[in-house]
C-alpha cells in the first residue's frame, strides 16, 4: 500500500510518500524551503549517543514514535522534555541547512510493528493497530548569518550544525497525516 500527502507553512513545503509492506514501512519525505531570504534548519539528525571521539551517532532511519489517540506520530524534531522528567539538558538533534529555494529529502525504513520511542523514554512492546499515521518534521528559519550561532559537530554522515541550547518554542512543525493502519508496539499502560 502506498500513500502520498503534503502540507505547507512559512513558505516551506513537506511532501511525504509512504509505502507499507508486511514487516516494513518506508517513508520518503521532501522538505522545500520556499522562503525568499532565510535558511531553514531541519532537525533531522537524530541520535542515541555520542561516541568517545565526540562523533554523534546519527542514524537517518532513527525517528521518534509516539501515540496520540488513534494516530501514531513518527517524527524528526526537537522533542519536548515531558513535565514529569528531569534532565541535565534537553536532547537537541543535529540539523541540516536548507537554503532558500532548495530542498532536502530522505527515505526512512522502519520495521513493523513500530515501537514507541522518544529521547526520554522507551516503551516495552504490546501490539496494537492505529488507523492513522502522521509524520512531523521540525525546523526553524534563520537569516543567513544565523549559522554563526551553530556549533559544527561530527556525525556518522559528516559535519552538521548543532544549535545548543535551542528553545523548543522556536521550532516550527510541519505535519502530514495519512489514513494508514499501522501496527505499533506500545507500553501496556497506553
Amino acid at each position: 500500500m502506498t500513500q502520498q500527502s503534503a502540507t505547507a507553512a512559512d513558505n516551506c513545503c513537506l511532501k511525504v510518500d509512504v509505502r507499507q509492506a508486511s514487516r516494513q514501512l518506508t517513508l520518503s519525505y521532501t522538505f522545500t524551503n520556499g522562503d525568499g531570504g532565510r535558511n531553514a534548519y531541519v532537525f533531522n539528525g537524530l541520535y542515541k549517543k555520542i561516541n568517545i571521539n565526540r562523533v554523534f551517532q546519527t542514524d537517518s532511519d532513527l525517528v521518534y514514535v509516539t501515540l496520540e489517540a488513534d494516530v501514531v506520530v513518527v517524527s524528526k524534531k526537537l522533542f519536548p522534555v515531558p513535565r514529569d522528567v528531569r534532565v541535565e539538558a534537553p536532547v537537541v538533534p543535529c540539523t541540516s541547512r536548507v537554503p532558500p529555494g532548495e530542498a532536502l529529502g530522505e527515505t526512512l525504513t522502519m520495521h513493523l510493528p513500530l515501537r514507541c520511542f522518544t529521547p526520554y523514554l522507551s516503551d516495552r512492546p504490546r501490539a496494537t493497530d492505529v488507523h492513522y499515521l502522521a509524520f512531523e518534521l521540525g525546523y526553524f528559519l534563520a537569516h543567513p548569518d544565523g549559522e554563526r550561532l551553530a556549533r559544527t559537530v561530527k556525525t556518522r554522515q559528516g559535519s552538521a550544525p548543532l544549535f545548543v541550547p535551542f528553545p523548543e518554542g522556536s521550532q516550527s512543525l510541519l505535519r502530514v497525516e495519512l489514513k494508514l493502519a499501522t501496527p505499533v508496539a506500545v507500553h501496556p499502560q497506553d
